[in-house]
């Protein structure tokens, strides 16, 4: 008798089916490049330097450099804990963000970040942390990290 671990016995069919769908989800929804997510012109807001293709809805699209795209210069400011924001954009090229809750670590943020739910591609990742003034002169790549693609 074969012994050999699959897919299928690591754990139910629905199981299995569950990360399949996520992962093509995932790759279905991504950023096909590198923006070069910086600080934008206005404090607290972020940007991408170069034009990208990404899809969303399982479409391709471009989205050209663009300033001031993502604002977060609304966000509670964080002292002592960091907080994961998925930097998104959807087939309009309508930015959007989904945030982690707060938490002790960066991984722990970054683990704790909602998945992509179909709609928006994910352009990539800021991670803000351990002090962070959202809408301070400093900008935000200097209070955090700052991850192309997902």
């Amino acid at each position: 008798m074969d012994t050999t671990p699959t897919l299928w016995s690591l754990g139910s069919a629905a199981d299995a089916q569950a990360t399949i769908d996520l992962i093509i989800l995932t790759f279905s929804n991504i950023a096909w490049g590198n923006p070069a997510i910086a600080d934008g012109t206005t404090p607290g807001m972020l940007r991408t330097t170069r034009a990208i293709d990404y899809r969303a809805d399982a479409r391709f699209y471009t989205l050209a450099a663009t300033d001031d795209l993502w604002d977060l210069s609304g966000e509670a400011d964080l002292v002592g804990m960091f907080r994961a924001y998925r930097l998104l954009v959807d087939a309009a090229g309508a930015p959007s963000f989904a945030a982690s809750p707060d938490a002790a670590t960066a991984e722990e943020a970054d683990g704790a970040l909602p998945d992509l739910d179909g709609t928006a591609s994910a352009i990539g990742t800021y991670i803000a942390g351990p002090l962070v003034d959202f809408d301070g002169v400093l900008g935000l790549a200097a209070q955090g990290e700052i991850v192309n693609g997902i």
